[in-house]
């Protein structure tokens, strides 16, 4: 079967002509969704990697995803933005994401694990309510040099990201 670019308009497309191998040049030609289509994208699904998707916006931002299924709930994760990820490199994280799920793995775990994780700026309020319960004498010193060198400049950080203060 011959795999042919796909025409129409966003809201007149066929599921088989939303179904084709992903190349560079078909993903630049994709069109934005329909401004006047009750759905806020259009999905289209690459031949290749099963379950690897492209969404197109109504205003023509085009972002990869990976569906799943893992313990027999459905899952997607976001890929990120074409062109900013290349097709090459959201393939490679499509099949990651795919390993992980053949591992039993969640995709989302990880993130959600990241953001469980403190900032400095919540990682020194906590030291600084234990030192104030457990009497230490030097806290309001240890407040003084926390909010005036460390949580300026690493505040929002991540403590895994910035190393252990």
């Amino acid at each position: 079967m011959k795999l042919r670019k796909p025409t129409g308009t966003g809201a007149t497309r066929t599921a088989a002509e939303r179904r084709f191998r992903f190349t560079h040049a078909l993903l630049e030609a994709l069109p934005e969704h329909d401004p006047d289509s009750p759905s806020r994208e259009m999905e289209y699904s690459d031949t290749e990697i099963t379950g690897f998707r492209l969404l197109v916006g109504k205003t023509g931002r085009k972002t990869f995803y990976q569906r799943y299924v893992l313990d027999g709930r459905k899952g997607v994760a976001r890929i990120g933005p074409f062109p900013s990820v290349s097709l090459k490199e959201a393939r490679t994280r499509a099949h990651e994401v795919r390993a992980m799920v053949a591992r039993g793995e969640d995709p989302k775990a990880e993130r959600a694990a990241r953001a469980a994780v403190p900032t400095v700026a919540e990682f020194c309020r906590d030291y600084l309510d234990y030192a104030r319960q457990h009497g230490k004498k030097s806290v309001r010193d240890d407040e003084i040099r926390l909010d005036k060198e460390v949580i300026p400049r690493l505040g929002q950080g991540n403590r895994q990201t910035r190393g252990k203060p």
